[in-house]
């Protein structure tokens, strides 16, 4: 997908105005064989920050059906009218987002716990704004351009 073919969907999505405040969501992670590995539970609040006015806070606690849960603050900086930085402990780097219209795309190296270790995933991360209310993500996980699997979402303001 070309994320430009998106600047005239509307509603607008941008990270500031969406996530500001408090959203939750619900998803599921399936392998590269469209088996269902875990499904898990976020809770996402967002702030701007107080030392920077150019940055939004994301602060994501995810729960997994195991119960085993993790917690994590991105920092969101706006570059221009259609791109941003991310940046988070477990950020290898620094991420982007692209934002047209309805959609973002998020572009990261993220270090994941998988089992007993920990792996450096690479996301192609979508996200689309079908309402005031409603998000739908869809993430591709890949190491070594091999890809590992997906991650569906609904993230919702209610």
């Amino acid at each position: 997908m070309d994320i430009k073919s998106f600047d005239a969907k509307l509603p607008v999505l941008t990270p500031e105005t969406y996530f500001l405040g408090n959203t939750f969501g619900q998803g599921q992670f399936y392998d590269r064989f469209a088996r269902i590995q875990t499904t898990f539970t976020v809770q996402l609040s967002g702030k701007p920050s107080e030392k920077d006015p150019s940055v939004f806070l994301l602060d994501e606690v995810l729960t997994y059906e195991s119960g085993e849960s993790s917690a994590r603050t991105f920092e969101i900086k706006k570059i221009s009218d259609h791109q941003y930085e991310v940046r988070c402990p477990d950020i290898v780097g620094v991420g982007t987002i692209t934002a047209y219209g309805n959609a973002l795309q998020w572009k990261y190296k993220l270090k994941q716990k998988i089992g007993a270790s920990v792996w450096t995933l690479s996301f192609d991360d979508w996200m689309f704004l079908k309402d005031d209310n409603l998000v739908l993500n869809r993430a591709k996980a890949s190491k070594f351009g091999l890809e590992l699997g997906e991650v569906f979402m609904v993230v919702s303001k209610k």
